[in-house]
């Protein structure tokens, strides 16, 4: 049976290994520069950090007793610069699910469980960010009801 859930210590292990196959999707799949081992301690700490500030949840989605994906959300109470709001904002961090878990649905109502929790915090706006050629993720979040707001470009020097 399948449940959205708050993170909690009795999933940590089955949660780590699920970092790790986010890590590693994001490393394949966008070539972004990664040291499995470093990064995956560094995001772990991370997660660590958010799970013990009250301004962060991370909701877990169960597959009978094992995390199968999570959503990290956080409240702001300032908006960042890139933000057209004053008042508090809601920002979706991460939403990752096992390749066997995709296009069932279940992505979407971990989301929508995510912005409804944002919402019941007292958000006005909600932010993600999302990597411009990552497609299939730009097109899902604008089915979704997100548009662009803010560009950030880079360069390769070395």
């Amino acid at each position: 049976m399948m449940a959205i859930v708050p993170y909690a210590k009795e999933y940590a292990d089955d949660f780590e290994h699920l970092v790790a196959a986010f890590r590693a999707f994001n490393a394949e799949g966008f070539g972004e520069p990664f040291s499995p081992e470093r990064a995956h301690q560094e995001y772990l700490e991370r997660i660590e950090r958010m799970r013990t500030d009250d301004d962060c949840e991370i909701l877990l989605l169960i597959d009978g007793n094992r995390p199968v994906g999570f959503l990290q959300i956080t409240v702001l109470d300032r908006p960042p610069f890139r933000t057209p709001v004053k008042e508090r904002v809601g920002t979706i961090d991460a939403i990752f699910l096992l390749p066997a878990y995709r296009g069932r649905g279940w992505g979407k109502t971990l989301f929508e469980e995510g912005e409804r929790r944002l919402i019941g915090r007292g958000v006005s706006h909600i932010d993600l960010d999302v990597t411009v050629f990552n497609r299939s993720a730009c097109a899902w979040y604008a089915r979704m009801g997100y548009e662009v707001q803010h560009i950030r470009m880079s360069k390769n020097v070395h």
